[in-house]
């Protein structure tokens, strides 16, 4: 009798263990986001000066709100990687981020594989001297 309660709440805790890891997944799958792709994205607004990045729009998707971003820089090109999760609220985004290099020439939205990507905005060509 006493192996079978053992077992029993070995068995148990197992059960509530797994169950607790799975939910934990799903929750932090749905609340951290994905990457949206960029042609679900409205962008209102995007400055590039002084080292900071200043960025703010909306998607075009109800079904998820915005959850954050990830920023990569490749010489004068910046990537903008912007998530969206079932868990968050608004799709619209407001971004101010300090940027590693202020060398930036463009800057592009980029979805989750890498591949898709579209140009938010370049550096205006310097005026030619009269």
């Amino acid at each position: 009798m006493m192996l079978r309660k053992a077992g029993g709440r070995r068995t148990l805790i197992l059960t509530a263990l797994l169950i607790s890891a799975a939910a934990l997944g799903v929750y932090g799958y749905a609340g951290y986001g994905s990457p949206a792709h960029p042609d679900a994205i409205i962008v209102k607004e995007v400055h590039v000066t002084g080292g900071k990045l200043l960025l703010n729009g909306t998607t075009t998707g109800s079904g998820t709100g915005y959850s954050g971003y990830n920023l990569a820089q490749d010489g004068g090109h910046l990537y903008v990687r912007l998530r969206y999760s079932l868990l968050a609220r608004s799709g619209d985004f407001d971004i101010a981020a300090s940027l590693p290099d202020a060398n930036i020439s463009h800057v592009y939205l980029q979805g989750e594989d890498g591949r898709s990507e579209k140009l938010i905005w370049s550096e205006p060509a310097p005026l030619a001297a009269p």
